[in-house]
């Protein structure tokens, strides 16, 4: 069968990205088809919800570390900077206050996120039902 322009396998097409054929009585239907696109941020099942959920409670302690450690540094450089003729402050060993709570602090982030984690892992990969007896 020869092919002409505008036409495929005989059949009359609208445009490139259409479906079409002949409708009963000689009439044409052409259909542009939807695409189906899937985003990242609207999971559809319980395990990319969980693992979405996961993902958003992370991200929000990830950036108040970030806020806070970049508060912190730039605070530190301001207040903190050498001053022309000021002798070199005096050097501290060791501050057991200090020292506990920046060992402290990372732990219990730590273990938070991994509660997070356990609990995402549930929800999304809840155990089997009890087999009847």
């Amino acid at each position: 069968m020869k092919s002409r322009i505008g036409t495929r396998n005989g059949l009359n097409c609208c445009n490139m990205r259409s479906i079409c054929g002949r409708a009963p009585k000689g009439k044409q239907v052409c259909k542009v088809p939807t695409m189906q696109t899937s985003n990242a941020l609207d999971p559809q099942s319980p395990l990319a919800r969980a693992i979405y959920d996961l993902g958003i409670v992370s991200g929000v302690v990830f950036a108040l570390i970030f806020v806070i450690v970049t508060g912190a540094i730039i605070y530190a450089i301001l207040r903190f900077r050498g001053r022309a003729g000021e002798p070199d402050p005096q050097q501290i060993l060791g501050n057991k206050k200090v020292e506990i709570a920046w060992t402290i602090i990372p732990f219990l982030i730590v273990i938070f996120l991994l509660v997070m984690t356990f609990s995402a892992m549930n929800r999304a990969d809840p155990p089997p039902a009890p087999s009847p007896d």
